[in-house]
């Protein structure tokens, strides 16, 4: 009987059976799920054209299975373009750690600066927020973003009297955004922005 062999073909478990089929010298093998090289022994003939389904007696080679690739982590947000405006960047997953400050100001009263303000981007989201920092424990802020000029489109104002706090977002992708903050002091309120 003549010897064919039979292409690789990568799989975890050997295959129950074949169908082989031999037309103008060519070897088909017709499988969902094959194992292993096989060396086919042929056995019947076929005919000029047509492929005609023969018996075949396998001898299989086992073949290793591929090791897994681990899957791409793919950043998720649950919200895009004007869909996040004014949510928390955060819990909607568009400060994913590919967020940066765009640009940041001074919070000032009387020449006096007492935090600082920054204007806070996601590449994920195309969205802005705002972010005070160095801000003293206990001074009350409020915080908001806009887009375009003016206050037609702004965030909520978010109050915190923590050290790091920041406002709900708006989309403002290849649009200007500002980020305002108020100080609550003692002395009166100090203000400051960022925009860019």
């Amino acid at each position: 009987m003549p010897l064919i062999r039979v292409p690789r073909i990568l799989a975890r478990h050997r295959m129950a059976s074949l169908v082989l089929a031999v037309a103008a010298g060519v070897a088909l093998i017709a499988s969902p799920a094959a194992a292993a090289t096989a060396d086919v022994a042929t056995t019947g003939v076929a005919t000029a054209g047509v492929a005609t389904p023969v018996r075949v007696a396998i001898q299989w080679h086992q073949v290793a299975a591929p090791v897994p690739r681990p899957a791409a982590v793919t950043p998720m947000a649950s919200c895009s373009r004007y869909g996040c405006d004014n949510k928390d960047p955060n819990t909607s997953g568009c400060a994913d750690g590919s967020q940066y400050t765009v640009v940041a100001g001074n919070v000032v009263l009387n020449g006096v600066t007492f935090a600082t303000i920054n204007l806070r981007y996601s590449p994920t989201c195309g969205t802005n927020w705002a972010q005070i920092s160095n801000n003293r424990t206990g001074d009350y802020a409020v915080l908001r973003v806009c887009r375009d000029e003016g206050d037609l489109h702004c965030s909520d104002s978010y109050a915190s009297s923590g050290v790091s706090a920041w406002s709900n977002q708006m989309y403002a992708y290849n649009i200007t955004a500002t980020a305002y903050a108020t100080l609550y002091l003692d002395g009166g309120q100090a203000l400051g922005w960022a925009t860019a």
